[in-house]
């Protein structure tokens, strides 16, 4: 039977050597540059496909695998970055040793996609422990990106929405005061809210139980807001449970 020219595979007469058993040894090179394909994984593959045996080639390039027993098999290269060869079903009898040279064909290696997400980050932020504290999940976080959707509103207006908030109104003034649901509840239909204390850029701006007026900070100014909507929420460094009607935390811009 004629071997395929493609597979670059030059069986030699099968003869009596001391390897000792049927098997198969050999070389492995790449083509292109006729060095070693040190690491090929050599397969002995049984007549229905399966593996029988499988070695490793040196650093040379070479390899010896031997048979289990005698019978047909086919010999399978692989190895990362190439082609994968297969020879012809060649029967190995008692003893008997096949020496093969093969030279494998370089191929690229196409590999799934990896996304790889970035969270973009103020380095001024991450200084005061913003982004780890947004990790543990306690709180709602205000950033830039919604800041600048709501840009021309009240600044007061920037917590519309946020679960456990209240905004009361001023009357004519601009803006309302920002009221939070406190851990205590006088009962389930009453809940309790209260203005909390107001931090800004880890200082407090107001005494426990006042109002602070938002519209004193322009949204254009903010950088990123932390809501703690009772003490249970809000960080040690910031009052913890002394906090009693929670804790708003206001980042500005640097720069």
């Amino acid at each position: 039977m004629r071997i395929p020219s493609w597979l670059a595979i030059v069986l030699l007469l099968a003869q009596f050597t001391g390897v000792g058993a049927q098997s198969v040894r050999g070389r492995v090179t790449d083509e292109a540059s006729k060095a070693p394909a040190a690491g090929t994984d050599v397969q002995l593959l049984n007549a229905d496909g399966s593996k029988a045996v499988s070695v490793l080639a040196d650093d040379s390039g070479r390899f010896v695998v031997k048979a289990p027993r005698s019978g047909t098999y086919r010999v399978q290269f692989g190895r990362i970055g190439y082609a994968s060869r297969i020879t012809p079903a060649t029967y190995l009898s008692d003893r008997q040793t096949y020496d093969i040279e093969i030279a494998l064909q370089p191929s690229a290696v196409q590999v799934a996609a990896v996304v790889v997400k970035i969270e973009p980050r103020v380095r001024a932020l991450e200084q005061v422990g913003y982004y780890s504290r947004k990790r543990v999940g306690q709180g709602h976080f205000i950033e830039r990106s919604t800041i600048d959707q709501r840009m021309g509103a009240a600044t007061s207006d920037i917590f519309q929405g946020i679960t456990g908030v209240r905004l009361v109104s001023r009357g004519s003034a601009r803006g309302s005061h920002v009221m939070l649901r406190a851990g205590i509840t006088v009962s389930i239909r009453s809940p309790r809210y209260c203005p909390a204390t107001v931090f800004i850029d880890g200082g407090p701006v107001n005494a426990p139980g006042e109002h602070f007026d938002f519209e004193a900070v322009h949204l254009t100014d903010i950088e990123a807001i932390e809501v703690y909507k009772g003490p249970s929420e809000v960080p040690p460094q910031y009052g913890g449970a002394e906090a009693a009607c929670g804790v708003i935390l206001i980042w500005r811009r640097v720069g």
